[in-house]
């Protein structure tokens, strides 16, 4: 099958000109070989440059998301992402699609402010908003004809590694008030990892910690069921306190209390365990900065398409299902400043436009751009332009009003 899927992502890329890669969520190395050698991210200027772990994020989301996903990387620059599912239901891999640049160059934040990458950027593919979402469409629709083998014995929750936890723990039986001190030791212990983003060490205790609790337990699922949503619990809040958005956590975990109840054998339940390990490490370690900037640029995005009418925080929060807090702390972390600066100075960056292309009096333009009043235009204007709407105007020679 893997034969086929590349096979689909040369074919795609001969048709489109659109670089499509496949990925799979345990294996680097192997989308990093399948890259192709002159690519635009690889001149990409980002300090926290990652590819691996953007198109993972991208790949994870199109996974809770029916099939398919449309993101931004730290450059802004758009990718789509297409989930394939494993004979279980499980995340198997998939296929990215990308850069693209939505719309035109010169609107991109990386045009403005790397200026060094246009000559790359102008060779990159463009499509439309609709373009980009009948290719997502597209994307789905083939990755869901593909039928592939089990990856369970290359996930990140290793099943041998779990079997042999079971072993140790059989070696090393307990008693009841041992077995109490150990779980709530070792929960410690996997919190303290977490926060430290101590990935390999996390992944390693989370395994012995449930091999315990399948031993000690005996095959009773009940109590193994129990013992496992306590689990839970105790890693959303450290992946929470890690960085993780509490939104998408509880979100998983009203999924995950109604699944863990369906299980009717200690088999189906661990290989479901492999997956929810895996998904509770990732947004923990792998992708947390990545989601941020995708967010952002969304909501940057969002503020441009509409900032000539009244927009609130609750609306464009919404919009990207964040709350209003937790948005305005990462966008005031990620780009310097507060949503409504940036509001202001997308205003600003079309009156620019009126004020060269027309001849719109500046109460007009006030209005258009909705500042209100021409009063807190011009003190806005002059204070991101350095200079009066008037005097700007008159400055690049365009339309004066009579």
């Amino acid at each position: 099958m893997i034969e086929k899927c590349d096979a689909l992502c040369q074919n795609l890329q001969s048709l489109t000109g659109i670089n499509v890669t496949p990925i799979y969520p345990d294996e680097p190395e192997r989308f990093a070989g399948r890259l192709c050698p002159d690519r635009f991210c690889l001149g990409c200027p980002h300090s926290h440059k990652n590819e691996f772990n953007t198109h993972f994020y991208g790949l994870s989301e199109a996974y809770r998301w029916d099939g398919k996903f449309i993101y931004y990387c730290p450059m802004a620059m758009i990718f789509v992402a297409a989930a394939i599912l494993s004979e279980d239901g499980g995340l198997a891999g998939g296929i990215i699609a990308g850069p693209i640049v939505m719309g035109e160059p010169e609107d991109s934040i990386c045009y403005i402010e790397h200026p060094e990458m246009r000559g790359s950027m102008e060779k990159i593919p463009r499509l439309s908003t609709a373009q980009v979402s009948q290719l997502a469409e597209t994307l789905c629709t083939m990755t869901g004809g593909l039928y592939y083998e089990s990856f369970t014995a290359k996930r990140s929750y290793n099943q041998q590694q779990f079997l042999n936890a079971i072993y140790d723990m059989r070696e090393n039986c307990m008693g009841e008030s041992e077995h109490y001190d150990y779980i709530l030791t070792a929960e410690s212990q996997l919190c303290t990892l977490i926060n430290h983003h101590d990935k390999n060490g996390a992944q390693d205790l989370l395994n012995r910690l449930l091999g315990h609790i399948f031993f000690y337990h005996a095959g009773d699922l009940a109590d193994i069921k129990a013992r496992t949503l306590e689990l839970i619990v105790v890693i959303s809040r450290s992946v929470i306190a890690a960085g993780a958005h509490v939104g998408d956590i509880f979100r998983y975990n009203t999924t995950y209390l109604q699944e863990i109840l369906s299980f009717s054998s200690i088999d189906a339940l661990s290989r479901w365990l492999s997956d929810i390990v895996q998904r509770f490490i990732a947004v923990s370690f792998d992708y947390t900065d990545i989601k941020h900037s995708d967010i952002v640029y969304k909501t940057m995005d969002y503020i441009r398409k509409n900032c000539l009418r009244k927009l609130s925080l609750e609306e464009i929060a919404n919009e990207v299902y964040l709350s209003k807090a937790y948005l305005s702390n990462i966008f005031k972390q990620e780009t310097g400043i507060s949503i409504t600066e940036f509001i202001n100075r997308a205003r600003i960056d079309y009156s620019k436009k009126l004020l060269r292309e027309t001849s719109l009096s500046l109460v007009e333009i006030a209005n258009e751009c909705c500042f209100g009043d021409q009063s807190y235009f011009s003190r806005v204007f002059k204070k991101y332009e350095g200079m009066s709407p008037k005097k700007y105007r008159s400055s690049r020679g365009a339309f004066t009003p009579d």
